[in-house]
């Protein structure tokens, strides 16, 4: 029979077969047309199937999901109540199902190798950034040190932070990205968890870059080794986050302070100096000018 003359019997609801039954005369009729939209109404029972069916073909090259469940269900309607043609299908189903899973793995994971190798933070631009920053928080400690009169301001001012929080955006472009989606962070959240997790994802660099980097960023480690200090964290805790770069040991903690000291003293010795010779100059232009306003004959 012809796929043309089928398709015929098939639209006429005329076409089909006889079946004999074992044992008696009785012979039944059954149509392509009923055996077709009724899979689930009427079943043939006979012998096993000596080889298997090729599943594995049907699937083959196909890396939708939506598609290849649609024709495992299409499938299984057609073998309901044989239970070795049916487990063979939903085996080459499940199969190209893990053949799937396991390319957007690899595929995540080849993006992943992306965003982290041996050059992300040593690139000139992270360096540079990194020194900046450093040097804004020994700025912060001195200004603390030396001029600070209102005890309920942070260390670091806000408006600060968000300036270094936007150049750590745009220097760690995709980690920055990276960081924010292990986050959750979506387009619902209000601005103050936004801001709130932006500073947990800028604070989660600055520590990859202290593990990559022991040597750099000394002064942030300080602020948060100061951090731990104030918040009566125990010396226990301090002694496992100084030894995975965190924060600084107590030992290089006091070393810092003492050279902020110093440093301070420097300072304040520089500044009276320039003080003092701005005095000296002002006495002597007041000095110039009374000569040269006086009264009578002008001066020369």
């Amino acid at each position: 029979m012809s796929e043309s003359q089928f398709e015929t019997l098939f639209n006429n609801k005329s076409g089909g077969f006889r079946v004999c039954f074992a044992n008696t005369d009785v012979k039944l009729m059954f149509k392509w047309y009923d055996i077709v939209n009724s899979p689930r109404d009427i079943m043939f029972f006979g012998k096993p199937f000596s080889m298997n069916r090729p599943f594995d073909y049907l699937l083959q090259n196909k890396f939708n999901l939506q598609y290849i469940h649609h024709v495992f269900r299409h499938l299984s309607e057609q073998l309901y109540g044989d239970s070795k043609m049916s487990s063979l299908l939903y085996a080459a189903y499940q199969k190209k199902r893990s053949i799937i899973f396991e390319k957007s793995m690899n595929e995540a994971l080849a993006r992943e190798n992306g965003i982290y190798d041996d050059q992300t933070f040593s690139t000139p631009r992270a360096q540079s950034f990194c020194k900046i920053f450093n040097n804004h928080c020994q700025y912060c400690f001195m200004y603390c040190m030396s001029e600070f009169q209102d005890y309920s301001l942070p260390l670091m001012l806000e408006e600060d932070w968000n300036n270094w929080m936007t150049l750590a955006e745009d220097v760690y472009n995709k980690q920055w990205r990276f960081l924010l989606s292990l986050r959750n962070v979506t387009s619902s959240d209000s601005e103050e968890l936004v801001a709130y997790k932006k500073r947990q994802v800028f604070c989660q660099l600055m520590t990859l870059q202290r593990v990559a980097n022991y040597k750099s960023l000394g002064y942030w480690a300080l602020f948060l080794s100061t951090a731990y200090y104030g918040w009566g964290v125990r010396g226990s805790a301090t002694v496992a986050t100084s030894f995975w770069g965190v924060t600084n040991s107590t030992k290089y903690r006091d070393a810092k302070y003492s050279a902020l000291l110093l440093l301070i003293d420097y300072v304040r010795k520089r500044v009276l100096r320039k003080q003092r010779t701005c005095l000296c100059t002002f006495d002597n232009i007041v000095v110039v000018s009374g000569l040269l306003h006086q009264r009578g004959r002008s001066s020369k």
